[in-house]
């Protein structure tokens, strides 16, 4: 009998299966939602298999809606529609209160797709922390092509042009904003499997004593005179971010 290595070893050859993958591979095989960047560990997400929609509608203008769908989805078997308003502003949105976890990285990542009358989409981490009210915003801008962050003076600026989006249910897009509320800076941002570092670029914020409290925001805007229609899935908030 031949005395090697435990049959438990990854470390001899394998002609055809190998024998262990890390835990956050493993978790990515049982459908975890959790694939486009694994760092950072899980406060809550959402991956909209509910029957119901579990936040509050943030829409505005004419027609505007939330609701879960079972059309679409980037896993599972539906996410959420937003239906943007046909009259200004022109938006559709959903929004989540949760306690905010604590005040370092956090994350928040979400995927969508969408119509070709949707011209922006945008992901949002608001925190109220007793003094201060911060805004983590990140968004593409479909119409222009753009990758845009909301800087300290309250606008929106541009981190990435020259992009090229498809108007199409069949084409997912992912996008993750990492940030240092410690410090009210930004950490990094991610789109299309590129991380761009945004350590530099404060985020906007102002005194505001709310009870301390974190938002997590999801929008999409039409054209005018157009109920637009985006779909929203797995939502993902992050601590503990490198």
């Amino acid at each position: 009998m031949a005395h090697t290595r435990p049959d438990y070893s990854t470390q001899q050859k394998m002609a055809t299966i190998y024998g262990e993958v890390d835990n956050g591979e493993l978790a990515a095989r049982l459908k975890s939602i959790n694939t486009y960047d694994r760092r950072g560990k899980i406060v809550w997400l959402d991956d909209f298999e509910s029957a119901v929609l579990k936040w509050d509608g943030a829409g505005a203008g004419l027609g505007n809606a939330a609701a879960v769908n079972a059309a679409w989805s980037r896993n599972g078997d539906s996410s959420c529609k937003l239906t943007c308003g046909s009259s200004a502003p022109q938006f559709g949105g959903i929004e989540k209160g949760i306690q905010p976890p604590f005040m370092g990285h956090l994350g928040l990542e979400a995927s969508c797709f969408f119509d070709a009358d949707v011209t922006a989409f945008f992901i949002d981490l608001t925190m109220f922390d007793g003094t201060y009210m911060t805004y983590c915003r990140f968004a593409i801008d479909i119409a222009l092509g753009l990758l845009q962050y909301y800087t300290d003076a309250g606008a929106w600026a541009t981190l990435i042009n020259g992009l090229t989006f498809i108007n199409d249910r069949q084409m997912i897009y992912t996008l993750k904003i990492v940030a240092d509320f410690s410090t009210g800076y930004y950490v990094r941002g991610m789109y299309g499997g590129v991380t761009y570092d945004m350590t530099a670029l404060p985020m906007y914020h102002f005194l505001d004593a709310t009870t301390p409290q974190l938002y997590v925001n999801i929008y999409a805007a039409g054209t005018i005179a157009t109920n637009a229609v985006c779909y929203v899935d797995d939502v993902i908030v992050t601590q503990d971010e490198p």
